[in-house]
């Protein structure tokens, strides 16, 4: 049996069994049919239906309420700020940020604008999509067991994402599951960076300065050869005309 752990409430917010008022009524995501809430001792919380039967899973309450909850969240962001907000993970210094840092980024929505479920795009469908008069201009995607198929990634001609169900109904970050990598930095890794530039500079300098003076001490080696050597013949010229004829 499928334990289910989320529903709607009478103000059709995702709500969790474990926080759920017990006596409130509730509504399933898969089947709109009412439920309440069990939490004791014995079993962990979870929702079930007022009458028996329903088949309900808990992996497509899962996705449904995933959507449902970042529709609202969308809806609050844009008559809010007008923008859409998530974040991608800091570029590192070697491919990974010490700090697992998460960056914002922000597209902003211009004019008057609808967040939908279910919107149909060409053939395929968002389950979330931003729309205003001339269409989607964002769609996103919610991933639950199953991604999005390569060739609908690659049909998608406007922006969108792919999100991960579980850090929606987590609240975490909104880090997309494909392209969830930045090109920017945070700050420490910046400066990691910054600082392992300055000292390539400066170990190119020494070693520029290294070379220089391997050449200036060759030049003195055979300029001081080229000496002796000069000497040595005129010694050997004063000893030749020294001896007798």
């Amino acid at each position: 049996m499928t334990t289910i752990t989320l529903a709607l409430d009478a103000n059709g917010q995702v709500v969790n069994a474990l926080t759920a008022p017990k006596q409130a009524p509730y509504v399933c995501l898969e089947c709109r049919a009412p439920m309440h809430v069990r939490r004791g001792d014995e079993r962990a919380a979870h929702f079930a239906h007022d009458h028996e039967g329903g088949g309900c899973g808990g992996e497509s309450v899962t996705h449904r309420a995933a959507k449902h909850l970042l529709r609202q969240q969308f809806e609050a962001e844009i008559t809010e700020h007008a923008t859409i907000r998530w974040g991608q993970r800091c570029a590192g210094v070697t491919g990974s940020c010490r700090l697992q840092v998460v960056l914002p980024v922000e597209f902003a929505v211009s004019g008057p604008a609808d967040v939908r479920e279910e919107v149909t795009y060409g053939r395929y469908r968002f389950d979330v999509a931003v729309t205003d008069s001339t269409g989607v201009v964002f769609g996103f995607e919610v991933y639950h067991r199953h991604l999005v198929p390569e060739q609908k990634a690659a049909d998608l001609n406007v922006p969108w994402l792919e999100l991960v169900a579980e850090d929606i109904l987590e609240f975490k970050p909104r880090v997309p599951y494909r392209g969830g990598k930045s090109e920017r930095r945070c700050p420490e890794c910046e400066a990691a960076v910054q600082a392992a530039r300055d000292r390539e500079q400066r170990d190119q300098a020494r070693a520029a300065q290294t070379s220089r003076y391997v050449v200036e001490v060759a030049q003195v080696h055979n300029a001081w050869r080229g000496i002796i050597q000069a000497a040595r013949k005129a010694d050997e010229r004063q000893r030749q005309r020294r001896r007798p004829r």
